[in-house]
């Protein structure tokens, strides 16, 4: 004995109401009753002008994204060979950095090695230089 779910009795309840609205026919709808309406206020040589115009625009817009795209390739390409040119002077900027602080660390050892060796001499260099650095100031 099969038993009838609720599911199926939506099912047939449905049914007949699709089927009705199915059968409509295209110029009974309330759209193309309104559509028929207004066509028959409209001008159809301002309609047609309309349109035209339109279709000017959209071909001046689709020259103008066209443009546009070529100029987003084009900032594109140089910015990408800005980019590389401005990592390659960091490198080398860096490296110079690096060189000028291996320079100063050799100079400073240099010249502990010279106090050690000479403590004199560099004692006096030191005093003629302070000298000519306080010459400098008061200039």
């Amino acid at each position: 004995m099969a038993t009838e779910s609720p599911e199926n009795d939506t099912v047939e309840t449905v049914q007949p109401i699709l089927e009705e609205t199915t059968n409509i026919e295209p110029k009974d709808t309330p759209g193309v009753n309104l559509c028929d309406k207004f066509t028959g206020i409209l001008d159809h040589e301002k309609v047609q002008l309309l349109i035209q115009t339109q279709k000017h625009i959209i071909k001046r817009l689709e020259v103008s994204n066209v443009k546009m795209e070529d100029c987003l390739h084009q900032s594109s390409a140089e910015y990408k060979r800005a980019n590389q040119v401005f990592r390659d002077h960091t490198k080398r900027l860096i490296s110079m950095k690096n060189d000028v602080q291996s320079i100063h660390q050799r100079i400073r050892i240099l010249k502990y090695k010279l106090a050690k060796k000479y403590p004199e001499v560099v004692a006096e260099h030191e005093k003629k230089f302070a000298v000519q650095i306080s010459e400098n100031e008061n200039d």
